[in-house]
């Protein structure tokens, strides 16, 4: 099952539109800046954090202006429509300092974005990164099954003084004297999909050819991580694709170490283009959590667009902290 990206928006460290973020990243503006927060070593703990919300905005509250700026972009051309939404957001375990009310949630969301939401058809990924190829895989059978305007997209932000303590106190913060760390970051993005070749009055921008999830056993039951699973996802892939190996990959690599080594056992199989091009945009964004697959899909649609982009195809390669992995392939629309 295929469709058709009809809408895209976007919202982070690097721009308050998709396009703001797509050109930034192209000119690898990283902007990672001390916080008000303080680490185990009482240094200012670093992070890329986006403009115009409140310092004093933490966890789900900050989320929330995250997603309502990205639809606002993502729907600006919709004329009273209702949408079915599913948006990936951070893993239920990450300890942030109050629980989340999903369902007020989503509703104070339609509130603040003045988007409507089909309540039949409302869902909530809790997997971290790999979440986003769920969520997209769900949105799919959504419009196989006739759904006509569908949003699926990613929201995240480890700027909560609780999530911060906790990646320190698991040394995965990224500081002075601490190399193997993330680099805490947030984000939100969206796209609007209709069925394929089925856009209406709205130009096509570019189009989902592909969907894969699974899951890496080996981070559940204590055996060394080898990649293969997505391994397997990649070069299933690449069957589906009559053999093309991925010559375009935008993995959500973080800078921790077991993160870089399941990727390059990944690599060192073959099932990249030895002469692709592999973007890494954490290296610019930050850590953009269970919202790095849909920002990453309006960058490369807005490359695709400015005339940017090294290739028609792009790969999107998702790790989540679990065992949950994906993998989704985007097309530029001739």
């Amino acid at each position: 099952m295929s469709a058709d990206i009809v809408g895209i928006g976007g919202c982070g460290p690097l721009g308050l539109t998709s396009l703001q973020l797509a050109m930034c990243t192209r000119a690898k503006k990283s902007e990672p800046r001390a916080t008000h927060l303080r680490d185990k070593r009482d240094q200012a703990v670093g992070a890329c954090l986006t403009g115009g919300i409140r310092p004093d905005s933490y966890g789900y509250d900050r989320m929330g202006h995250l997603a309502a700026t990205a639809l606002r972009e993502c729907t600006v051309e919709a004329r009273d429509s209702e949408f079915a939404l599913v948006i990936a957001m951070p893993e239920a375990e990450r300890p942030y300092g109050e629980p989340l009310d999903q369902a007020a949630w989503i509703e104070r969301l339609s509130e603040r974005s003045g988007v409507r939401f089909d309540s039949e058809a409302t869902g909530v990924v809790r997997n971290g990164h790999a979440g986003f190829a769920q969520a997209m895989a769900l949105a799919l059978t959504w419009i196989e099954q006739g759904k006509s305007d569908v949003l699926v997209g990613g929201v995240d932000s480890y700027f909560d003084p609780a999530v911060i303590e906790w990646l320190d106190g698991e040394c995965r913060l990224h500081a002075i004297g601490a190399e193997n760390g993330l680099l805490p970051s947030e984000g939100a993005g969206f796209v609007w999909l209709r069925a394929a070749e089925q856009a209406g009055d709205l130009p096509t921008l570019a189009r989902i050819a592909s969907v894969a999830c699974a899951e890496e056993h080996s981070v559940t039951n204590g055996e060394t991580n080898l990649g293969q699973t997505m391994t397997k996802l990649l070069r299933d892939i690449a069957d589906d694709h009559g053999g093309k190996r991925a010559a375009w990959v935008l993995p959500d690599l973080n800078g921790e170490r077991h993160r870089m080594r399941e990727w390059g056992m990944v690599n060192m199989r073959g099932v990249l283009d030895r002469d692709g091009v592999e973007s890494r945009w954490v290296e610019d964004l930050g850590d953009t959590g269970a919202a790095s697959g849909a920002l990453f899909l309006g960058v490369a649609t807005q490359w695709w667009r400015s005339g940017v982009a090294p290739g028609p195809r792009a790969v999107i390669a998702l790790h989540s902290e679990g065992p949950e992995r994906g993998v989704l392939v985007v097309e530029a629309i001739a």
